[in-house]
């Protein structure tokens, strides 16, 4: 017996540039209705921070994997589509501080120490002043189309996807941030 398959056929049957689009738009769609949180330490809602001291950035529970798939009626072709949150930029004026999701720690005073349990995503600022403040999250976007004769689709690599291989979601600014000096007195005990 022979078996031929003509793949024309299934782009004909099966509009995969339209299922890859749709798809893409529904990974866009569920990361800008993910409202991130942004967090500093010391609390960015006391609007200020202090010089030559750590300052904490992370965004906790961050939405970072996303996943959507599409089979067609016959069960012969698959598009999948996954959006991974790979960092997180975080501005101080014109000053960026680009960190990993790994790079990020929430600050817990009960075990941690700021200066001492400082996480890769912090900052340090060196001089005075009021710095104007906003963070971008930045996702990753592949996808992988499979065929399949018998309903058994197999794992293909994943790419990035060819039309829009990153999404940025950038966060507004969140206004300003003021640096203080941090002044120290020390008072003899007699």
């Amino acid at each position: 017996m022979r078996f031929s398959w003509d793949m024309t056929d299934i782009y004909d049957n099966y509009p995969i540039d339209a299922v890859r689009q749709s798809l893409l738009d529904e990974v866009i769609a569920r990361i800008y209705l993910d409202e991130p949180t942004v967090e500093t330490v010391p609390p960015f809602a006391s609007g200020r921070t202090f010089v030559k001291f750590p300052t904490w950035l992370s965004v906790p529970d961050p939405l970072e994997n996303l996943y959507r798939y599409a089979v067609n009626n016959r069960e012969t072709v698959r598009v999948e589509i996954r959006a991974a949150l790979v960092e997180v930029v975080f501005a101080f004026d014109d000053d960026e501080i680009v960190c990993e999701v790994s790079d990020m720690a929430t600050y817990d005073p009960d075990n941690d120490d700021p200066v001492a349990d400082a996480p890769p995503c912090s900052t340090v600022f060196l001089t005075a002043g009021d710095r104007s403040f906003s963070a971008a999250l930045r996702y990753q976007v592949e996808e992988r189309i499979a065929f399949s004769a018998d309903r058994s689709f197999p794992a293909g690599a994943w790419v990035p996807h060819p039309l829009q291989p990153d999404v940025e979601r950038v966060e507004a600014d969140f206004g300003n941030f003021g640096v203080h000096e941090l002044y120290s007195l020390t008072v003899r005990a007699d």
